[in-house]
This record gives C-alpha cells, sequence and structure tokens, in this order.
C-alpha cells in the first residue's frame, strides 16, 4: 500500500489488511526462510476476505451490547459509508470488486453476529457461516454478486450472506 494513497482506499481495504504483503513476503530471518514461518493458508494475500471478515467480530462484540436502536443506526451508518469508499476505490483502481476490497466482508460479518450475545462460540459459528455463503454465493446471494453493476454488487452479496448467517444463526435451536 503506497502512503499516497487517498484515505477511501484504506477505508475499503480494512484499514490496510486487504492489501497486506503477508508474512511470507517478508524477508528471510537468520536460518528460518519464509516458507517455514508461516503456512500457505494463513498468508493474508491469499484470503483477504477471511482477514476482512475478521474485523467485523469485534466491532459486533462491542456495539450489540449497546441496544437495538445502535445496531440498526451502526449498519446503517456503515452501509451508507461502505457503498462510498468501494465507489470511490472501484473508480479510482478502475477495477469492480478487487479482492482487496474487504469493507464489504466487515460489515456482511458484523450483520451476521451483531444480533447475537457475544458468545465466542456463537460467534466462530457465524464466522464460518457467513465465509461459507461469502465465498459459495449460493442462491440469491450470486446474482446479487453477478447483476448489480459498481458498489452495489461488491457490498449486496456480503450483506445478503450476513443477513442469512443471522437468520440462520437466530432460528438455530441452542
Amino acid at each position: 500500500m503506497k502512503l499516497r494513497d487517498p484515505w477511501f482506499v484504506y477505508a475499503a481495504t480494512g484499514l490496510g489488511i486487504g492489501r497486506l504483503p503477508g508474512l511470507a513476503n517478508l524477508p528471510r530471518i537468520g536460518n528460518i526462510t519464509k516458507e517455514k514461518r508461516l503456512p500457505r493458508f494463513a498468508q493474508i494475500p491469499k484470503m483477504p476476505g477471511t482477514w476482512g471478515s475478521l474485523l467485523g467480530l469485534p466491532l459486533a462484540w462491542f456495539i450489540q451490547p449497546l441496544g437495538i436502536q445502535i445496531v440498526a443506526i451502526s449498519i446503517a451508518a456503515l452501509f451508507i459509508f461502505s457503498m462510498y469508499v468501494i465507489a470511490k476505490t472501484e473508480a479510482y483502481w478502475g477495477r469492480h470488486d478487487a479482492p482487496q476490497i474487504v469493507i464489504d466482508e466487515v460489515l456482511g460479518q458484523y450483520i451476521g453476529v451483531v444480533f447475537l450475545p457475544p458468545n465466542l462460540a456463537l460467534y466462530l459459528l457465524g464466522f464460518i457461516i457467513f465465509r461459507f455463503f461469502d465465498i459459495r454465493k449460493p442462491f440469491f446471494i450470486g446474482w446479487l454478486d453477478r447483476k448489480l453493476p459498481g458498489a452495489w454488487g461488491t457490498l449486496l452479496d456480503d450483506v445478503a450472506a450476513g443477513v442469512v448467517t443471522a437468520l440462520l444463526l437466530i432460528l438455530m435451536p441452542v
């Protein structure tokens, strides 16, 4: 990430997490090669959406206890902000739905768990379910991703994956 990038690029990339070079690209440390430092699956450039999704979990953890009104306002505010920065970043890069844009995953994951009480097991399950729907894009989620133009398509498929995740978790017998 260049320090000269506009502020909206930092916001769209989850404060840069979507563009981190990954630990595998760090120089050699002593006699430990980069291949021995980090397994391939954990290299950030390989999974920016997964790493970006993780940002939604602590956000939900701290906002959920503040009440449903704050949750609703936060979802609306993050949605509007995300639409803006995604549209600006896509125009700036000249590319639709670049994998480095992860603010959509942040919002989708946030929606997926924010209606649940803060609980590590529930949040982990919510993370797994959300990533499944975000990656596989079944049902109408894939349609939203393919058919809606610009920031709408980039954001709404993740919002839909979050809504489906939330519904499954809320309706799931405990």
